[in-house]
């Protein structure tokens, strides 16, 4: 009966804990580099591209036995297929350059400093940035990832709505960081409330509701206060 109740008190699912969310490519599409003297390049990373070439030997060889104009008609409208793909090819990867190098310049802080100094950013600014359309952006950065001093993120990672503070705005991201080190710095015997983060936050000159640091806390997996005193009290 012990060895029973032993088995019973086992996590069924133990590596539920061990939950990560889906990493960064090994492989990046972009790299974003430190300079020595100041500011950042930005590199295309060349082997993460697909390799499309036209053989214009062997065209010139198939057509040179071409016999009718039918036929000659028909290489030569495939010829100017395969340089189309060739050219729009290298139009998307300039136009991520283009893309990453933006994105750093209105990110620029954050690269420098951290998390904390994300800024709110849209597509629209970055069309108009780079002269391009803002469904044209949102498709070059969907599942394209920077290499970055500070790691691996995904480009649509730096697009963040603003949360009003007496500055201006300031990147929702930034707000959650700051929530995180909130927590993380209480005193675990008096755990902060949402209102009291909320009421933290209005101090620092950012004016979001109770509601919105319950919403922020939550997806970042941290338990309400009345949770976190819970558990300090059962470990005790």
């Amino acid at each position: 009966e012990d060895m029973i109740a032993d088995i019973k008190s086992c996590n069924p699912k133990p590596a539920l804990g061990h939950a990560k969310k889906e990493y960064a490519p090994a492989q990046p599409d972009i790299y974003i580099k430190r300079k020595t003297d100041s500011g950042f390049s930005v590199e295309l990373n060349n082997a993460a591209l697909p390799k499309v070439l036209v053989n214009k030997r062997y065209y010139e060889e198939v057509c040179g036995k071409a016999s009718g104009k039918n036929d000659k008609q028909y290489m030569r409208s495939n010829l100017a297929n395969a340089n189309f793909l060739v050219r729009a090819l290298d139009s998307r990867a300039n136009t991520m350059v283009k893309t990453a190098a933006a994105i750093v310049k209105f990110q620029e802080e954050f690269f420098n400093h951290g998390i904390k100094y994300l800024k709110p950013l849209t597509l629209s600014q970055i069309a108009e940035e780079v002269g391009l359309h803002e469904s044209t952006i949102s498709r070059v950065t969907t599942g394209k990832y920077m290499q970055t001093p500070r790691g691996n993120f995904e480009m649509k990672y730096f697009f963040n709505s603003g949360v009003s503070n007496l500055g201006g705005e300031v990147a929702s991201t930034s707000v959650k960081e700051i929530i995180k080190e909130m927590i993380t710095s209480e005193d675990k015997s008096r755990p902060l409330s949402d209102d009291i983060i909320a009421k933290n936050l209005a101090r620092k000159g950012v004016k979001i509701s109770r509601r919105t640091v319950m919403k922020y806390r939550e997806a970042a997996g941290i338990e309400s206060s009345y949770e976190r005193k819970k558990a300090l009290f059962n470990l005790g």
